[in-house]
């Protein structure tokens, strides 16, 4: 797959994952929905992942035909295998900024690693054409 198949690929992946979201505003998600949903992010994972090692060999002259997709496990946000402990989430409306947050995180799988919290925010209602999530903030 070339890098023009993998970016169709991913758009395929993100277009099915906006319906997936979309689809169930104000009904139940079914079982099937919620396990299609985690098939697509895992697989959207990979195919980002597959592209930044792409780049990566690109960049340092190295062959990127030796590149290969690596297995959800290894990639995927939302591993279960790798379950990170989240508490003391609190939320804050009004002043400034308009909405603050704060919690505590802690990677309680079996592999080292740095825990990275993302903000998504979203405005279904905005009169500008916007994504349906959007990162504002992040912090390791």
């Amino acid at each position: 797959m070339d890098d023009l198949e993998l970016h169709k690929r991913i758009a395929k992946l993100v277009a099915e994952e906006r319906e997936l979201e979309e689809g169930h505003i104000g009904a139940r998600v079914t079982s099937e929905q919620e396990q299609r949903l985690r098939e697509v992010r895992a697989a959207l994972d990979q195919s980002w992942d597959l592209l930044r090692q792409r780049r990566a060999r690109r960049e340092f002259s190295q062959d990127i035909a030796t590149t290969s997709p690596r297995p959800p496990e290894i990639v995927a946000f939302d591993n279960p295998e790798h379950p990170t402990c989240m508490e003391n989430l609190v939320a804050a409306a009004g002043g400034e900024p308009a909405f603050a947050f704060s919690l505590e995180v802690a990677n309680t799988g079996p592999m080292d690693g740095d825990e990275v919290v993302q903000l998504y925010v979203s405005k279904p209602q905005s009169a500008v054409t916007r994504p349906l999530r959007q990162l504002r903030d992040f912090a390791r």
